[in-house]
């Protein structure tokens, strides 16, 4: 799965990220070795100057999306990001947030370009790797919601994942991607 978190320009500035040190990270979230702006700066290590202007408005939406839901009480217990990986599937991914709290699992994705179809299918897959890693814990969810919250420069917009079918949709796509592996028929 692509996230679509990395910004270009194809003028005159090159691609756009923030420092990690001597090294210019991209994106704004998920970040597999580094952690993206979002995430560090939630754990409190972020150092804003070294953030791309384009990217720290879209981090600024997000705070403020952070802001809103923290108000309405809608995001409870403790938000995390971490790779996951399928055994029984075989996939991986690395979503940009989770939370679980009462056996109530929320799944959210960020995103800074234009709305797809598969945003969809994607935080169904997300879902299912953390179900599997939940219950592996011997945790138990009972309510489940999955987001898109989609970052502007001046405004962000919440979209909920509501189709019963992602999830079965997902797992057939899958399917045909590893029976066409296994005969190679790319």
């Amino acid at each position: 799965m692509l996230n679509s978190f990395c910004y270009a320009s194809f003028k005159s500035r090159g691609p756009l990220g923030f420092l990690y040190g001597k090294k210019r990270v991209f994106g704004l979230c998920a970040c597999p070795r580094y952690g993206g702006p979002s995430e560090l700066y939630e754990l409190g290590t972020l150092d804003e100057t070294t953030v791309d202007p384009i990217v720290k408005k879209r981090l600024d939406q997000w705070l403020l999306f952070l802001e809103s839901a923290e108000k309405k009480g809608w995001l409870q217990g403790e938000g995390f990001v971490e790779k996951r990986l399928s055994s029984g599937l075989g996939y991986a991914g690395c979503p940009d947030r989770f939370y679980y709290c009462e056996k109530r699992l929320i799944t959210i994705d960020i995103k800074t370009g234009i709305k797809t179809p598969g945003t969809h299918l994607q935080t169904a897959a997300y879902e299912i790797l953390e179900r599997e890693y939940l219950l592996s814990q011997k945790k138990q969810v009972r309510e489940s919601l999955r987001f898109c919250v989609y970052l502007k420069d001046d405004s962000f917009e919440l979209v909920e994942h509501k189709d019963v079918f992602d999830s079965a949709n997902f797992r057939s796509l899958l399917n045909v991607y590893n029976y066409k592996k296994k005969w190679s028929l790319y």
